[in-house]
């Protein structure tokens, strides 16, 4: 009896597929105290004018800088509490780095001071990557009108 071992593998891994979903579903349900818990505390936080920092990782990738770790987060504060003119300040950032060597960073502050009168806005990058060219170059041989 000949087994096709490809249709197997395919069951297999549908199984498996839908067990993790089905996984995940419920896992999702279990957590939702939390979330709502966060989710509170990150309003009452925000309406009492206190700072709140939220904070992101995960992995990318790209052809020219290969797989990337980034970390970033976005920090909320309020220049003066008692003041209810003004927004909230932010500052977000983020820092990665890459299987070829490179480092990037970047940090955006949007600032509210003196009852809206005062604004700073700043916008702070910073990359060190490896150079990738492409095209078509004088020494590459192709005669070009």
């Amino acid at each position: 009896m000949l087994v096709n071992l490809s249709l197997i593998t395919r069951y297999t891994f549908l199984i498996i597929g839908i067990i993790t979903l089905c996984n995940l579903e419920l896992s999702a349900q279990k957590k939702k105290g939390y979330f709502a818990r966060r989710d509170s505390l990150k309003k009452s936080r925000i309406d009492a004018g206190k700072p709140f920092l939220s904070i992101l990782a995960g992995p990318g990738y790209t052809p020219e800088l290969g797989v990337i770790v980034a970390v970033g987060g976005l920090y909320s504060f309020k220049t003066n509490r008692k003041d209810s003119l003004i927004q909230r300040s932010t500052v977000n950032g983020s820092f990665g780095v890459t299987t070829t060597g490179g480092l990037t960073g970047r940090a955006i502050l949007t600032s509210f001071w003196r009852q809206d009168k005062i604004r700073i806005y700043a916008n702070v990058n910073y990359k060190d990557m490896p150079d990738n060219y492409w095209g078509v170059g004088i020494d590459d041989g192709l005669n070009i009108p």
